[in-house]
């Protein structure tokens, strides 16, 4: 079984993962929109890119909502779908993100 330290360093990576692939978003539009400007071979690319893009944020805000807690078993970063994501503690057992045991 793993110990709480080794579950939460996962739910760190896919926090750290969700943050890098946000604020990534508008530096690679911005290098498809010159490449496709230069190269009138795949005007659409900007658009994909940007579509496939956020396909992958959501598919990493998804698991980062639907991360367990190691003590309590129900989502660490959220109460409900209908809840904004929380940060550094379980929203039901407020277990510490940054535990080191």
């Amino acid at each position: 079984m793993d110990t709480y330290a080794q579950q939460l360093r996962s739910e760190r990576r896919w926090n750290r993962i969700r943050i890098v692939a946000v604020a990534a978003l508008l530096p690679v539009v911005a290098v498809a929109a010159f490449i496709a400007h230069a190269s009138s071979d795949i005007p659409a690319l900007p658009y994909l890119l940007v579509l496939i893009w956020l396909f992958a944020v959501l598919d990493v805000a998804y698991r980062v909502r639907s991360l367990r807690c190691p003590r309590c078993q129900k989502t660490f970063a959220v109460a409900g779908w209908w809840s904004p994501m929380r940060g550094r503690k379980c929203v039901h057992c407020a277990l510490e993100l940054d535990v080191q045991s």
